[in-house]
């Protein structure tokens, strides 16, 4: 499964070709889209991907390509919408598709050092009861916060302080002494890194994620698209397990 609430994509065209972002065939050979799924806010996401993907490199490397950025909040059909290559998270299960892996992201739970000072210690999950939470929804669509266990899937029901849809809004209302929030790391890397952050109940954590380069099976890949991941493969790593 994809665990995947929106798109980041960036299309390529020859230039002077017109193509539209979504529904639009693909028909110039020459032409060629990159639509990403990775499981983010897209306003996160256009921070951390434009020079991830190493954008401007290829474009000044392929003069005749002109480079259009996209965001939308749905996953899209490759084959069905001209989309050439994905950037998602999650175990592959379409059989439709390739993955080439570029890196792990973990889901972490995360608070403030100010918060945990004055709040009781979180020794299991069990104890989140008792503290202040921040339920961000494209990860937990309702209120509450399933972890695995020893003896099966434990769920922790939540009275959240703050529901939001925005990792924005919940990261940045735990990095001010909000509560605690439920993040992807590659999302709260440099707060933890500052020190505005440290994450809890590590030991609680499902196992990480693959981040892939993904793209359809049934399709010739172009030598723009076979050079981007070439490109992507060499120079990126999404490894956001250590923090």
């Amino acid at each position: 499964f994809y665990e995947t609430f929106g798109d980041f994509g960036f299309t390529m065209r020859a230039r002077m070709e017109t193509l539209r972002v979504y529904g639009a065939a693909l028909a110039p050979t020459s032409a060629w889209q990159i639509l990403q799924g990775i499981e983010t806010l897209p306003l996160r996401m256009e921070r951390h991907c434009a020079n991830a993907l190493r954008v401007a490199e290829f474009l000044r490397a392929h003069p005749g390509v002109v480079g259009e950025l996209m965001l939308t909040d749905r996953i899209t059909h490759l084959l069905d919408e001209g989309v050439d290559v994905a950037i998602r998270i999650g175990v592959l299960s379409d059989s439709s598709l390739h993955a080439r892996a570029v890196g792990r992201t973990r889901r972490v739970l995360v608070a403030s050092p100010g918060y945990l000072a004055a709040h009781r210690r979180l020794r299991g999950v069990a104890d989140l009861a008792s503290h202040a939470v921040i339920q961000f929804t494209a990860l937990a669509p309702t209120p509450e916060w399933r972890f695995p266990g020893p003896r099966g899937e434990q769920r922790v029901e939540l009275r959240p302080v703050l529901v939001t849809n925005s990792a924005d809004a919940a990261i940045g209302h735990a990095e001010r002494g909000g509560g605690v929030a439920m993040a992807l790391s590659y999302q709260v890397v440099d707060a933890v890194r500052a020190g505005r952050l440290e994450v809890v109940l590590a030991r609680h954590e499902p196992p990480p994620l693959p981040i892939q380069l993904v793209y359809p099976t049934a399709r010739l890949m172009s030598a723009n698209l076979r050079a981007f991941l070439e490109l992507t493969v060499r120079t990126r790593s999404w490894d956001f397990v250590d923090l």
